[in-house]
């Protein structure tokens, strides 16, 4: 298969869940692109997967569920207007950083207590979560600075070795492109929406369902 290389596991998608289960790191496929995690609710995959990357522990990693039911082991509560979000956009490359379970990981919810989480909507990323009854942490499979990978070849290969090579090729190969949008409603009964990280998921699209969004910087943000 184009791709695969000696350091690459092929793994099926049972092989995939036993890692998960197992707490180990794996490498799988999104709608946008490939990611680099596990079981969410394991401290220790977490400290690897910050450690893989070279990433800042202080920057929340993002979580994929498998469906709504799991919204409870991430999330403290949902807001109307975060549930008409998820409504509109989920299974999708929406993020919606929502405030934090208090049985999260402290790392995962930052200094702001709040947990970006979104539902997958690429089938075996969403299968994996459903089937093992657990949030998945969802970091793209590449070292922090360097551009995400759409692609087995662009897998980050200190990545693939701190997986032990696992990679999951079920389904349909990510989309590449731009990735998930990010975006934090501002305040109760507010349909004001912060981008944090423009995506896959437009401006234009959320002020079409009546949503305002703002900068990052505060400002409104234009355009298409």
């Amino acid at each position: 298969m184009k791709g695969i290389t000696p350091e690459i596991k092929a793994l099926s998608l049972q092989e995939a869940l036993r890692a998960i289960t197992g707490d180990r790191l794996l490498i799988y496929p999104t709608e946008t692109f490939y990611a680099i995690g596990g079981n969410a609710l394991s401290a220790g995959v977490l400290s690897s997967v910050y450690e893989a990357k070279g990433r800042d522990g202080s920057r929340p990693l993002p979580l994929l569920i498998g469906d709504l039911e799991q919204l409870r082991l991430v999330a403290a509560g949902v807001e109307e207007e975060e549930g008409e979000l998820m409504r509109l956009f989920w299974p999708g490359p929406l993020t919606l950083l929502l405030r934090a379970s208090p049985g999260l990981p402290a790392p995962l919810a930052g200094g702001a207590a709040r947990v970006a989480v979104r539902l997958s909507g690429h089938p075996t990323a969403r299968e994996l979560s459903r089937r093992a009854g657990l949030p998945l942490i969802s970091s793209s499979a590449n070292r922090s600075g360097f551009p995400p990978a759409s692609s087995p070849e662009e897998v980050d290969r200190s990545l693939l070795r701190a997986a032990g090579g696992a990679l999951c090729l079920e389904g349909p190969a990510p989309a590449g492109g731009l990735p998930s949008t990010i975006v934090r409603l501002e305040g109760r009964g507010s349909r004001v929406l912060r981008l944090l990280r423009a995506g896959a998921v437009s401006a234009a699209q959320l002020r079409r369902h009546g949503f305002k969004v703002i900068s990052e910087g505060g400002g409104a943000v234009s355009g298409p």
